[in-house]
């Protein structure tokens, strides 16, 4: 899941837009999913692939 969320964040919108979703989902990803997932986003919004204020 988390793959998929970011090949769409990085192909379809623009910079700000990536980054108030990216933030918005992680707020609810943060209640809802284990840690494995968490690390994974924040795995690849260290690559650059997706951001998260």
């Amino acid at each position: 899941m988390a793959l998929s969320f970011t090949i769409v964040l990085s192909s379809r919108l623009n910079l700000s837009q990536r980054r108030r979703r990216a933030s918005r989902t992680y707020e609810v990803w943060k209640t809802e999913i284990g840690t494995g997932e968490v690390f994974l986003l924040r795995f690849f919004n260290a690559l650059g692939l997706i951001e998260i204020d």
